[in-house]
């Protein structure tokens, strides 16, 4: 048989390598771009050092030892913490929140909700000095001295939200909250807990550590100017 019958019935033998090449190729670079974030999250970290890290400092931490910190990795454990946290009380997605109160109530707040869906189910807890009926029997994690808080951290009502820095309903949602926890003021206290999304926002960990460095190096209030920051962003 020549090779004009073989090429129309099947491909040539040097068709057949190339092809393989090719697709052993396109093999090795889908293994590699379907690598789970946490993998590569040295790579991410290095990635964005200098904007974090020049963000910090214009918040009012030392450069130096804001990069130690990131390099030493000293914020994981606490963002690995709170999302342990959060799949134990149920979080899948974000942003999820919790109003708690004291009385025993728990009410879930789905999603980016809007500023009167927020108000009008707090202001039905704040009102009630009993255990509300339509409580959800959910295990969030109790509040630490660890936590990151605005308002009274001793209030009978706190809201807890888990939230993913690059999430975009969580940027929607952080103005709602801003404006609730101003309103408010010392009736309440707003929880901030890190879930980032690895999946779907790869260097949303890497920002969560970068703050959770601030507030070591500098404390809570710098805390939350620094994560304003990076959410608006």
């Amino acid at each position: 048989m020549d090779n004009t019958d073989s090429n129309k019935k099947g491909i040539s033998p040097g068709a057949a390598i190339v092809v393989a090449g090719v697709l052993i190729a396109g093999a090795i670079i889908f293994t590699n771009s379907s690598k789970s974030p946490s993998q590569n999250t040295n790579e991410v970290v290095e990635k964005n050092t200098i904007s974090l890290s020049e963000l910090a400092e214009k918040a009012g931490v030392n450069k130096k030892d804001f990069d130690s910190c990131m390099k030493e990795r000293k914020g994981l454990a606490k963002v690995n913490a709170d999302a342990d946290g959060g799949e134990k009380a149920g979080v899948q997605g974000t942003p999820a929140s919790f109003i708690v109160a004291k009385n025993g109530t728990i009410l879930s707040i789905n999603g980016a909700a809007s500023y009167a869906d927020v108000k009008e189910k707090l202001d039905q807890v704040l009102a009630s000095t009993a255990r509300l009926a339509e409580s959800e029997d959910i295990e969030v994690p109790a509040i630490t001295a660890d936590d990151r808080y605005l308002g009274n951290i001793n209030a009978d009502v706190v809201i807890i939200e888990y939230s993913d820095i690059d999430c975009p309903f969580c940027k929607r949602f952080h103005p709602t909250m801003e404006r609730i926890a101003q309103e408010y003021g010392s009736k309440i206290a707003w929880v901030y807990r890190h879930f980032p999304l690895d999946s779907l926002h790869p260097e949303a960990r890497t920002k969560a550590e970068a703050t959770e460095c601030v507030a070591q190096l500098a404390g809570n209030e710098v805390f939350w100017r620094y994560l304003k920051t990076l959410v608006v962003n």
